[in-house]
């Protein structure tokens, strides 16, 4: 989980060639942990290398059946612009009440990667409603840079109380 933490804190700092270093070491060290391997899919996006991406989530060697981790692969596959393997993850997280309600940050991730702002912002406000714990890393979690010059989400962290 150390090494995680440094990781994910590198990826979300933007020194992203030092977050897929730390994060490929990791799931050297630890090839049982969707989490090295999702967040390591997600700093190759940032890095603009989505085959890099893809092949990490497509790795057989692993298994991301989790639910978050399946909100991490539709992610992927949404800014790989397979739209249709995106969209039908993103069906199953929102046919499920108890994911749906689990997940709404996540949620908002895939429709972010599927350009769909409003539906992005109304899964944003769900995990506002719900009160919901991951709420803390919106500021900093790459995915929404592409929403940040949107004028809502200065108002969100705004009313959150986050740094802009």
């Amino acid at each position: 989980l150390i090494g995680f933490g440094i990781g994910a804190i590198h990826l979300w700092s933007g020194q992203l060639e030092i977050a897929i270093d730390q994060l490929r070491r990791l799931t050297e060290l630890d090839p049982d942990f969707p989490l090295a391997y999702t967040y390591l899919a997600g700093a190759f996006i940032e890095n603009g290398d989505v085959d890099a991406a893809r092949a990490t989530i497509e790795n057989e060697a692993i298994s991301l059946d989790d639910p978050l981790s399946q909100a991490a692969v539709a992610y992927v596959y949404a800014m790989a612009g397979e739209r249709d393997k995106a969209r039908s993850i993103l069906s199953q997280l929102e046919s499920s009440p108890v994911l749906a309600e689990a997940l709404p940050g996540q949620i908002a991730q895939v429709y972010v990667g599927l350009g769909e702002e409003d539906l992005a912002f109304a899964w944003i406000e769900k995990a506002i409603q719900s009160s919901s714990v991951w709420l803390i890393w919106l500021g900093v979690e790459p995915t929404f840079h592409r929403l940040r010059s949107n004028p809502r989400f200065a108002a969100l962290t705004r009313n959150l109380n986050l740094p802009e």
